[in-house]
C-alpha cells in the first residue's frame, strides 16, 4: 500500500504507539496516510477503535513477522 509517512512503534508498550499515531496525524493532511509499526498485541484493536473516536479512516491491518502494520488515512 503507498503510504505518506511511516512511524516505527516497535518496542513501545500501551498508550505509547497510539500517543505517537497521534501526534503525527496531527503533522499530516487530510487525505494523507499512514503507515504504523507495531509488536504491542494491544494496537489490534487500540487503532481501530483510536480510529472510531477521532474520524480518522482505518484501512487495513496485516500482520508480519510478529509485527501490526497499520495503515490510516488523515480524514479531512
Amino acid at each position: 500500500m503507498q503510504t505518506d509517512f511511516e512511524l516505527d512503534a516497535t518496542g513501545m508498550a500501551c498508550p505509547v504507539p497510539i500517543v505517537k499515531t497521534a501526534k503525527k496525524m496531527r503533522e499530516m493532511t487530510p487525505g494523507q496516510t499512514l503507515k504504523i509499526i507495531s509488536d504491542d498485541d494491544g494496537f489490534r484493536a487500540d487503532i481501530v477503535a483510536w480510529c472510531e473516536s477521532t474520524g480518522n479512516e482505518f484501512l487495513q491491518l496485516d500482520e508480519e513477522g510478529g509485527k501490526l502494520i497499520g495503515y490510516v488515512r488523515k480524514a479531512a
